[in-house]
């Protein structure tokens, strides 16, 4: 095989098709019908740890929407389901490794990862099973999430035996866990605290920043970013060196950018802002908002440019890939009432700079449907566990890339990118993967 076929050869694996249990708990509409949530991502093949704390990723060929030129596409044939990392059972009777039943977790959403002291936490999203809690679980000891995934170590309420515990913000409940559709949208690490971004307030919804220096205690909260009316809603951070990137309305110390959408449809568009980081100040300042090039940022929310349009609200997921210094972002196209949209992602060589989107899954381009997404009618995967009878379609959405997982083949220029992908019907987390090759780095 010549070395340009082996670059472009897309990874694959024979799969097994078993018979999986049915029956069992709950009857729930997922939290996906009000969020309309996100997905996608990229992946290669040499193993080279690519994400540190302040990078991520490439994507298709063309020219961004400003007309900068940058050679980079997905790779046909690339994007493949490891296994389901969540539930006690794969839809396929793939190996299953994680059974987070034992813990409370019957089924769940999203999946927000972050890295802190060395761990990975992961954020899920509601569980039905647990009155719409939403859990905290961290993998500490799994470096390569192949074949059968990684293996999920939960915070529990109390020692072995006892269930997840859930994830709260001190001030925006007096449950002990959050409710129905309000869940952790993005995360970040600095110093010895580990800030999560939130919403709260289900179809009134708000967003918060909270953190805690102990992940087995409630969060504290600092301030509220965005009502309904704001342009913060679903929010992904990335921790930067505020004198890697000119342009940032600080040139020394170290700063948070946000990508952010807003509620309503005339927020259905991404934004940026950013914020200092005040070393070993936990309590962090007000955010500063992108208005345009060489046009200084806003105190002011409203004063917000648009980076780019959306079709729909989605979660956003966003990293950065040093070796090419290319950001990359994943949100879904899909929704309850377009459940055959794609996940895209999209390039950019600047924090406010994005290609045109770039397709990474598509469920019927990659045979979900039937498999590991439910199509009423044909399948009866919406009997799983947790059980909902009368499910709509399974939709992909929530795409929360696993940087820590990342591949960088620099001989084929081909990023592999591992994320998180939910489906709704089945109500479960599925770990994928995907690659893109990037042709120019200049």
């Amino acid at each position: 095989m010549s070395a340009e076929n082996q670059c472009t050869k897309a990874p694959s694996r024979e799969r097994s098709f078993g018979k999986v249990a049915k029956g069992w708990a709950k009857n729930t509409i997922s939290r996906c019908q009000a969020l309309k949530l996100v997905g996608a991502a990229i992946l290669s093949a040499t193993l080279v740890p690519l994400f540190f704390r302040r990078a991520l990723a490439p994507a298709q060929a063309g020219y961004n929407w400003r007309g900068v030129s940058d050679v980079q596409y997905y790779v046909p044939g690339s994007t493949l389901r490891v296994c389901q990392i969540t539930g006690d059972y794969d839809p396929e009777g793939l190996t299953h490794i994680n059974c987070t039943g034992q813990w409370g977790i019957e089924g769940t959403d999203l999946g927000v990862s972050v890295e802190h002291q060395g761990n990975l936490f992961i954020f899920f999203g509601d569980v039905p099973s647990a009155n719409d809690a939403d859990p905290i679980v961290c993998t500490t000891t799994d470096l390569d999430p192949e074949p059968h995934g990684f293996q999920l170590h939960p915070i529990l309420q109390g020692g072995p035996g006892t269930c997840v515990r859930p994830f709260n913000v001190k001030g925006l409940s007096n449950k002990g866990y959050l409710g129905t559709n309000e869940t952790p949208t993005g995360a970040f690490s600095y110093g010895d605290r580990l800030y999560v971004l939130v919403i709260t307030g289900n179809l009134n919804a708000v967003s918060y920043l909270s953190s805690s220096a102990d992940l087995a205690a409630d969060f504290d909260l600092h301030y509220e970013i965005s009502d309904t009316t704001g342009k913060f809603w679903q929010i992904a951070p990335w921790v930067v060196n505020n004198a890697e990137w000119p342009g940032l309305p600080c040139e020394t110390g170290d700063g948070v950018l946000l990508w952010g959408q807003g509620l309503n449809e005339a927020g259905w568009s991404v934004y940026l802002a950013w914020m200092a980081l005040p070393p070993g100040q936990h309590s962090l300042v007000s955010l500063q908002y992108y208005r345009g090039p060489g046009i200084s940022w806003s105190d002011e929310q409203q004063e917000a440019i648009p980076l780019f349009f959306m079709p729909d609200v989605s979660a956003l997921s966003v990293g950065w890939i040093p070796e090419v210094r290319r950001w990359i972002m994943l949100y879904t196209r899909a929704s309850l009432a377009h459940p055959r949209e794609s996940i895209v992602c999209r390039v950019a060589k600047t924090p406010w700079e994005w290609s045109e989107e770039i397709t990474i899954f598509n469920p019927e381009r990659d045979g979900a449907f039937t498999r590991y997404m439910h199509e009423p009618g044909e399948d009866d995967l919406n009997l799983l566990p947790p059980e909902r009878p009368s499910a709509d379609s399974g939709w992909a959405y929530a795409p929360c890339l696993l940087h820590r997982y990342a591949q960088w083949d620099a001989q084929c220029r081909t990023a592999t990118i591992y994320y998180l992908m939910s489906t709704n019907s089945p109500y479960q987390v599925m770990l994928m993967r995907s690659q893109l090759r990037i042709a120019d780095a200049e």
